[in-house]
């Protein structure tokens, strides 16, 4: 249910834009330059994901969704999905705000054969085919993994807006590793809170049909992109998310609107007339 390196495989790869929408597009919406970094933060926080196995406390978290994180949850609306991570987040509960996510319906309706032929390549990320339990149990785990690298983007972005996320930061007399440490400081998350969240509609044929091609990667009913006008510590910042329907529910495919012409799981700072404006102008006209 993702971050630049999402044009390798789909859970954090919206389709693209139709011809004219939203502002002037970036090659290819600025996120291929950092797409080699963050594919290899996935592959680190896959093994962090295999490495820590399953949670035997996992059976035992109450209605609200504990803080063991793993488990998923649907939601009626793309809103309640949105609302929902970002309100786990400001409670400090990252593991529940994951289950906003979609994991084991991705997995079941996942075919390696339509994602290959969509995107006419297969790459180091691409998941295995759904061959076996043992292939999809993997499964599950890469997109795990994916899930943590979009919400760790998320929080460094809520954090230290003004630091580019994908570049290496070096420590030197005037940084220090305790800075860092300083800067990435939970406490302001408490701030956080989702002002708006706004659906994003286009009715050209091309948008739509590209569309049930992703979802029918996943065997999934629909997907959505929304717009997310969000209150932090540092001021409104607007972001995007993809959505995912299975039958009635809801849940978060990746953190990424690429109609909004914002690099996947990243922030920009916004006014709240700024965030409108340019959620109307991802909506286009339908003319």
């Amino acid at each position: 249910m993702s971050d630049p390196h999402a044009l390798a495989h789909p859970p954090a790869s919206p389709p693209p834009p139709p011809p004219g929408a939203g502002r002037p597009a970036r090659a290819p919406w600025v996120v291929a330059a950092g797409a080699a970094v963050v594919a290899l933060a996935a592959v680190v926080a896959l093994v962090v994901v295999l490495v820590g196995g399953d949670d035997d406390g996992d059976a035992d978290r109450d209605a609200e969704g504990g803080s063991g994180g793993g488990s998923e949850r649907g939601f009626d609306s793309p809103e309640e999905a949105v609302t929902f991570m970002v309100e786990r987040l400001a409670a400090g509960e990252g593991g529940v705000a994951a289950e906003a996510f979609a994991v084991e319906p991705l997995v079941e309706g996942y075919s390696y054969e339509a994602q290959a032929e969509r995107q006419g390549a297969v790459t180091f990320t691409t998941w295995l085919p759904a061959a076996s339990d043992g292939y999809d149990e993997i499964n599950e785990d890469v997109r795990r993994g994916e899930v943590a690298v979009e919400l760790r983007s998320l929080v460094r972005n809520v954090l230290a807006p003004e630091r580019d996320q994908i570049v290496t930061t070096p420590l030197d007399d005037d940084l220090t590793a305790a800075d860092l440490v300083d800067e990435l400081s939970p406490e302001p998350l408490s701030e956080l809170s989702a002002a708006r969240v706004d659906e994003i509609d286009r009715s050209e044929e091309a948008y739509l049909k590209t569309l049930e091609q992703q979802a029918a990667v996943y065997g999934a009913d629909e997907l959505r992109m929304v717009g997310m006008l969000l209150d932090t510590a540092e001021g409104q910042m607007m972001g995007g998310a993809t959505l995912v329907r299975y039958d009635d529910e809801w849940a978060v495919l990746s953190l990424s609107a690429p109609l909004l012409d914002i690099p996947a799981s990243r922030l920009v700072p916004a006014s709240e007339q700024e965030y409108l404006d340019a959620v109307e102008s991802a909506r286009g006209s339908d003319d």
